[in-house]
């Protein structure tokens, strides 16, 4: 009995081993492949963010930043840059390695642009971004990086001339300017000039010699013979920009004349009077010899004499109209009021009123 069961356990261990060498001899795998690196560009420029093309199409990045995932092969890149001329470089990846482009803009001579400048009277002084080249008129800027400049032109007894523009690369940009002769007539315009509108409603100098112009409907512009400022309802206190008119008092301070009132500005102290003229349209604005402020408005004539208002009207005085469109005060102290359709109306101070109109002046009349 022994022996039977030693011959059984040895046939056993024999089937295992004869199962797991079968197994063996069977079992297919498969094979790991190698691990492969994609290939990596890293693009960068001077200036940066220029628009990173590959091979012809928008990647959406901008210099610096590194393209991934590539295959082996050849590709094209192309950079855009606002102003500059597009610039094309080719790079071969091979493997998993990580390869520079590097694009700089201003050692590239064709990526430079230049401002051809000329002047009527020639031989004036040329400024770049506010400095003195040492240059004269006609002559030609070279080696700019492209860009945004302010070139100005002076000359002797002309008014100095500029003009704000962009150069860009591998171009010529022209600058023509005829200075004003300031001996004659000198233009100022929105075009040529800082001021806010080409549509004046008044003009005033201040004893500094200070100019003071208003705008219908875009504010008030000072200059002092260098400089313009600019007042308007968005950068000050000035309620509103629809300026009627402007008076310049003994103290030197700027009576503004508004669409809806009166204000006063005392160095950079506004004022406002508004409700002292029942916020009536100012027309027209003086001040007589003694000091008086006299408004013409849509409700009469107003006259302020530093402590009272006073509102004059047909109703309380020998006035024409209460619409006023003109002052002026003659040297002997009289005030004239030129009204809508209803002539001129003189006070002469005191109480007395003339009404001249068309039959009085006989206009039209054969003379």
């Amino acid at each position: 009995m022994r022996k039977k069961g030693y011959n059984f356990v040895i046939l056993t261990i024999l089937s295992v081993l004869s199962a797991v060498s079968c197994k063996r001899e069977i079992y297919t795998g498969v094979t790991e492949p190698s691990v492969f690196q994609n290939g990596r560009i890293f693009v960068n420029s001077n200036p940066k963010r220029a628009s990173i093309y590959l091979n012809g199409r928008n990647t959406g990045q901008v210099t610096p930043d590194t393209l991934k995932w590539l295959d082996n092969g050849t590709y094209d890149i192309t950079l855009k840059l606002n102003l500059y001329l597009d610039t094309k470089l080719q790079v071969a990846v091979n493997g998993g390695d990580v390869y520079t482009l590097f694009n700089d803009y201003s050692d590239q001579a064709n990526q430079k642009g230049s401002i051809i400048c000329n002047s009527q009277p020639s031989s004036a002084k040329i400024y770049l971004i506010g400095a003195f080249i040492n240059q004269r008129t006609p002559y030609t800027i070279t080696g700019l990086t492209p860009g945004y400049y302010w070139v100005q032109l002076t000359y002797p007894l002309c008014r100095s001339d500029s003009l704000h523009l962009t150069v860009t690369a591998s171009s010529n940009t022209m600058v023509n300017i005829t200075l004003d002769d300031t001996s004659k007539w000198v233009s100022y315009a929105a075009f040529n000039s800082p001021i806010n509108s080409n549509y004046l409603s008044g003009i005033v100098a201040d004893n500094k010699n200070v100019k003071w112009k208003s705008n219908l409907g875009s504010g008030i512009n000072s200059f002092d013979g260098v400089r313009w400022t600019k007042y308007t309802s968005a950068n000050s206190l000035l309620k509103t920009d629809a300026v009627n008119c402007l008076a310049v008092d003994a103290g030197n301070n700027l009576w503004v004349g508004l669409s809806d009132g009166i204000m006063l500005l005392i160095g950079s102290t506004w004022i406002d009077f508004s409700a002292n003229v029942k916020n009536a349209s100012i027309f027209c604005a003086k001040i007589d010899k003694s000091g008086n402020l006299w408004l013409g408005t849509n409700n009469g004539l107003y006259k302020f004499d530093g402590t009272t208002w006073q509102n004059i009207t047909p109703s309380n005085s020998g006035i024409a109209s209460t619409m006023i469109m003109a002052i002026d005060i003659s040297d002997d102290g009289k005030i004239w009021a030129g009204t809508n359709a209803f002539g001129i109306s003189v006070f002469d101070g005191n109480h007395y009123w003339q009404i001249w109109n068309s039959s009085d002046m006989q206009v039209g009349a054969t003379i």
